[in-house]
């Protein structure tokens, strides 16, 4: 005959120190899921930074060059304004207002040989020049990042640039 299990079984239900078996139970999710959600942010975080400092240069350099083509620009329309009040004949004026850049350092009209120059330096040294048929009179250099108001007047073969009110 077979021994009868139950003397075997030791009862634990008056166990203090007893644990619940805890192999196949599921774990607390609440801070597996905040790690994750932390992780991930940093992660974020981590490639968002140099993201923000690539496009902040590149727009410093882009407005750099966008100054730049606006002083060449505006040259390129002082010195046509000048042609054409050559080709008008004397007597005639034009009224021009314009902003320099703020790169711009200063803006001349010289005389040069037989005709003018619409000359514009940069902040950085160079230069823009716009080449016109008739000389200037004129002796006035303008600073950048300031607004003017001229009058461009043809007379005796010569375009003479003075401040307008």
């Amino acid at each position: 005959m077979m021994p009868d299990r139950s003397q075997f079984r030791v009862p634990c239900s008056g166990t203090r120190n007893a644990k619940p078996e805890t192999r196949n139970a599921p774990r607390s999710s609440k801070g597996q899921v905040s790690t994750e959600l932390l992780v991930i942010v940093g992660f974020v975080v981590l490639l968002f930074i140099p993201l923000v400092l690539f496009v902040y240069y590149k727009t410093g350099e882009l407005n750099g060059g966008i100054e730049g083509l606006e002083g060449r620009l505006l040259s390129s329309k002082l010195a046509f304004i000048s042609n054409s009040l050559g080709s008008m004949g004397d007597g005639n004026y034009m009224k021009v207002e314009f902003s320099l850049p703020e790169r711009v350092h200063t803006l001349e009209f010289r005389s040069v040989g037989q005709g003018g120059e619409v000359l514009m330096t940069m902040d950085d040294g160079s230069q823009v020049s716009q080449v016109t048929r008739l000389p200037f009179n004129s002796t006035r250099m303008y600073a950048g990042g300031l607004s003017y108001k001229l009058e461009f007047r043809s007379e005796g073969g010569l375009v003479q640039v003075s401040q307008s009110s």
